[in-house]
């Protein structure tokens, strides 16, 4: 077994932590957008019964992509602010 020595292992560990975050944040984003559009959409058809309004099939992989941008951003945003703060030295 090999073992790299990492310089600063508490970096490492807060950027799994950041990366957890962002991916939970993201997901939690795509719920409540999907709640929404699901929402808007029902109420649509309940309000014009003569029509009926179906989610476009290429809005579901939009959202998909959408969320996946909304990790890296979050991500990339709590490591920005982690890099402001001084690193704990030992």
């Amino acid at each position: 077994m090999t073992a790299f020595r990492r310089q600063n292992p508490r970096r490492d560990e807060l950027s799994d932590m950041h990366q957890g975050s962002a991916m939970q944040f993201a997901l939690v984003s795509l719920v409540g957008i999907l709640v929404i559009v699901g929402f808007i959409y029902t109420t649509l058809n309940l309000i014009d019964r003569s029509i009926v309004h179906i989610i476009p099939p290429m809005l579901l992989p939009a959202l998909a992509m959408c969320a996946l941008a909304i990790s890296d951003i979050r991500y990339l945003w709590l490591e920005h602010d982690a890099g402001t703060e001084g690193d704990d030295e030992d």
